[in-house]
């Protein structure tokens, strides 16, 4: 039946009532026969409907049953992020500065992946030999050591220094603050395929056991490689490519589509002009008015407005008020990472290649593609739903005495869980994983398995410590890992697919119930979720009454999904 909206239970709360945000367009006649649930111009219809359902169905692990209950949480679950976007609109949350501000990003952010994804997929396409490489990968592991340095000019004086006779370890030695990367000529320890940079490994499986490779850079910075140990498995049939063919696609095609982006915007934005003077006198109006540029007060960039041109590359240029327009859209943290001209440049130059993209892209007329259109609002509505959410967070008021009854009514429920304090290895397999643990019960040293063995290069820096967390943090292996005492090793626990976890106890607090000063504030936010719960359940019957947003159940219930 059609059915008008009337007070009712809503299903999933705060963490859900967003859902994936993927099912929502706006509702136009095309889409009004597969319509399930509507509020003014927007709607749910069948198609993105059962596309979130799916969405759900494996993020559940495959076991959500297509039940009239279940959809009908799904359905909730992706509505309410429209109801609350509708909510977000009647308060003149999507046409004020700060919502047309974040609208006009959303737009760039999505023309820009739009059409960057049309490009990759023109000019990025895997090939039998990208897979075939993959695989080599797949079935090699190397130790590598290197050498970092945060840009090429320091890449190139250290590549030099080697090729004049300085030491690999005593460049190392010379640049590392880190103790165990200075004593150990840049030591990364183990690496197997898809756990470094794509540039790193594609550069280092390529190299042999020994070869120095120059320069090769990151999104870190720049790396000169050294290869110090590389195994392969001696014979890989046909048969053995063949049964994880597909897995090899997907790494062959994740690492040619990231180090394509990179080509593409490094050759950008190394190839743009630089109008010197330009950039100085902007630098100066940023320097004296850097607090109103890092808060974004539009005034100061409305303030900025002129031709002068600051950079240019064959017939794009960006002047200085295109400048402040797009900086006026990008994130805050980027603008307040601006320290001096040189930060400024990069700046510039990360904003030149936005706006480049985004005429590009409306110049393909992507902006006026449909789905692009309905991608951009997707976007914005979850964002608004958000918004509002935390508006109303924001509304809640919780007094001492709230705090306090609360607690004396619900002490047992405050208790500081065990925590933990682990070290670990990882390996790659189960037989490694036997040897690593019968070698441990035969005495070895736990730190030194570590350096050897495991696949978490980080780790090696703290001998597999990882510090004191809650035993739950573990998810799955916490019953096993919480019987442990002090100075106890675990069996090899499989952990997932191509891990295994052998963890050693160095030290355990245990769990107790916590005195009211000490859980006062895992009481106020447990007083104000169950608070936001209560006023968002509210909020959503009023503003789905006030608009009279419909559900089709019955065609909720007549709606076949075939997984």
């Amino acid at each position: 039946m059609l059915h008008i909206w009337t007070k009712r239970g809503m299903g999933f709360m705060a963490a859900l009532i967003l859902g994936m945000g993927l099912g929502l367009t706006a509702c136009d006649e095309t889409h009004k026969g597969d319509v399930l649930a509507s509020i003014d111009e927007l709607s749910v219809t069948e198609a993105h409907f059962v596309s979130a359902f799916k969405r759900y169905y494996y993020r559940s692990g495959q076991v959500l049953e297509p039940s009239f209950e279940v959809k009908s949480s799904v359905l909730n679950s992706e509505f309410n992020t429209l109801v609350l976007a509708t909510y977000a609109k009647d308060l003149g949350m999507a046409d004020g500065p700060e919502g047309k501000r974040r609208k006009d990003m959303i737009y760039r952010r999505v023309l820009t992946e739009e059409y960057m994804d049309a490009w990759l997929n023109k000019n990025a396409m895997i090939t039998e030999n990208d897979m075939r490489e993959a695989f080599g990968r797949y079935n090699t592991q190397i130790r590598a050591s290197h050498l970092y340095a945060p840009d090429q000019w320091t890449a190139d004086s250290l590549y030099q220094l080697l090729q004049d006779g300085v030491s690999f370890d005593q460049l190392a030695a010379d640049i590392f603050r880190n103790p165990r990367l200075a004593n150990t000529g840049g030591d990364l320890g183990i690496i197997r395929m898809d756990e470094t940079d794509p540039a790193f490994e594609k550069m280092a499986f390529a190299m042999e056991e020994g070869e120095i490779s120059e320069p090769v850079r990151t999104a870190q910075g720049y790396s000169i490689i050294k290869v110090t140990q590389k195994t392969s498995k001696p014979i890989a049939t046909e048969t053995e490519y063949a049964s994880v063919k597909d897995r090899m696609a997907y790494f062959a095609d994740k690492m040619k589509k990231e180090l394509a982006k990179r080509e593409h915007m490094f050759s950008f934005i190394e190839s743009l002009k630089i109008n010197e003077t330009a950039v100085r006198s902007l630098s100066e109006k940023v320097d004296a008015g850097y607090s109103a540029f890092s808060s974004l007060d539009p005034e100061f960039f409305s303030s900025l407005e002129s031709d002068e041109i600051l950079v240019s590359k064959d017939g794009y240029d960006l002047n200085v008020s295109e400048f402040a327009d797009e900086a006026y859209l990008t994130p805050l943290g980027n603008l307040n990472r601006i320290s001096d001209e040189a930060a400024l440049i990069n700046l510039i130059r990360g904003i030149a290649y936005r706006n480049y993209m985004v005429e590009i892209a409306e110049k393909q007329g992507l902006n006026n593609d449909g789905e692009v259109q309905a991608s951009i609002d997707q976007s914005f509505y979850t964002y608004l739903a958000e918004q509002s959410i935390e508006r109303i967070r924001r509304s809640i008021e919780i007094s001492d005495e709230d705090l306090l009854d609360y607690y004396s009514k619900n002490t047992d429920r405050f208790v500081k869980p065990l925590e933990m304090n682990l070290s670990r290895i990882v390996v790659g397999d189960e037989e490694t994983a036997g040897k690593i643990h019968q070698m441990l019960m035969n005495g070895s040293d736990f730190g030194a398995l570590v350096d050897e063995y495991t696949i978490k290069n980080e780790e090696r820096l703290t001998n597999g410590e990882l510090g004191y967390a809650y035993v739950q943090d573990y998810g799955l292996l916490s019953p096993k890992l919480s019987i442990l005492e002090t100075g106890e090793v675990s069996d090899p626990l499989f952990y997932q697919s191509g891990e295994y976890h052998i963890y050693k106890v160095l030290g355990r607090k245990e769990s107790k119930l916590l005195r009211f000063g000490e859980a006062r504030s895992l009481v106020r936010e447990t007083l104000i979720e169950e608070e936001l719960e209560r006023e968002l359940r509210k909020t959503l019957e009023e503003v789905k009454q006030k608009h009279n947003a419909v559900v089709d159940e019955q065609k909720l219930r007549e709606l076949t999904i075939q997984i």
